[in-house]
């Protein structure tokens, strides 16, 4: 089975960093059209427009004559988010050359680590990736002992590495030295369970469906959840609505949510299509592939994520075939027993 790796998802997108001014102090003032780039590129990030703001962020680099340093650090966790590690670590290299000053240098460090841990297999057997990662998470630290967000990668990291006790230690000074409560409760969270260094966590998500509820990852705490990636073009994805609306009807007693994300060209279409086949649960208009490509890096249809109640993906099937409904049921129960 392959879990998708989806490294900054699982962990709350580190901050872009400061506003231009955070480039080389001996760079050339930062050109108005480069700022409204940026900024551009901040709110398409924002919306989880990951693919649209890597464009942003290049073009407000080369208008800022390619020593932008924000724009370089920023491209390369949007290149993260996209699941493109290699291009990751092409851009947290290029940063370090720009940035000169000692937090520069370590938030560099810091991409260059999320970059490696993202390459590593999600089995972490690629343990030479893994300790490329922590290297770069100490020389972050070195350059600059405040970058606590790479403290905390850093304990993931040992984590994978299986040396739970380092990791551990790290995590208590993180959480003595972190001012933000929801950071410091997600550290306190990681110690306690160790699965959260593997890269199986859940993004977040934030989904308005059809009949206009909220839904968000956290929403879904204590339910186990499954997320069904389908479109009404495809013909799998039909063939296996008896057997999803089965599965809903059989867990209907249970903390269960079916949520279905159509990557449909047409809302009213789609609308029409739900309408028409009595499709009950959470419906949700996936315009332009954002939840599926870019946070969940689908792109198979249908795709099937088995959600526990803590947000760990227990399970993902992609495709369909007459043993996918079972497959499917036996990965919700077996979800329920991790709870």
């Amino acid at each position: 089975m392959h879990i998708l790796l989806i490294a900054l998802s699982f962990f709350p997108v580190p901050n872009p960093g400061p506003t231009p001014s955070a480039q080389s102090p001996t760079a050339a003032p930062f050109p108005p059209e480069a700022q409204a780039e940026l900024t551009r590129a901040n709110l398409l990030i924002g919306s989880q427009r990951f693919r649209e703001a890597v464009e942003a962020l290049q073009k407000a680099n080369k208008l800022a004559g390619g020593k932008c340093f924000i724009c370089v650090e920023t491209l390369a966790a949007a290149h993260i988010r996209l699941n493109e590690p290699e291009a990751a670590l092409a851009d947290a290299r290029e940063a370090l050359k720009i940035g000169p000053s000692k937090e520069q240098q370590a938030r560099a460090y810091n991409q260059i680590g999320l970059a490696y841990a993202a390459q590593a297999k999600n089995d972490d057997r690629d343990t030479q990736q893994l300790a490329e990662a922590a290297r770069a998470f100490r020389r972050a630290l070195e350059a600059d002992p405040n970058l606590n967000a790479a403290r905390f990668h850093l304990a993931k990291v040992l984590i994978r590495l299986r040396r739970d006790r380092d990791a551990d230690a790290l995590l208590d000074d993180y959480i003595k030295r972190e001012q933000t409560p929801a950071l410091a409760d997600q550290a306190k969270a990681l110690k306690a369970d160790h699965r959260r260094a593997t890269g199986l966590f859940a993004p977040d998500f934030h989904l308005t469906t059809l009949d206009g509820k909220t839904i968000t990852l956290q929403s879904l705490r204590g339910k186990v959840v499954l997320l069904d990636f389908w479109a009404t073009w495809c013909g799998p994805c039909i063939q296996a609505l008896p057997e999803l609306k089965e599965i809903r009807k059989k867990f209907a007693n249970r903390p269960f949510e079916l949520i279905s994300i159509s990557v449909d060209r047409e809302k009213r279409k789609l609308e029409d299509f739900v309408k028409a086949n009595e499709m009950t649960w959470p419906q949700y208009f996936d315009e332009g592939y954002r939840v599926a490509k870019d946070a969940f890096g689908v792109a198979t249809f249908p795709s099937y994520f088995v959600l526990d109640g803590d947000g760990v993906v227990t399970y993902v099937t992609r495709g369909y075939s007459p043993a996918t409904a079972a497959r499917l049921t036996a990965a919700v129960e077996k979800a329920f027993k991790t709870k």
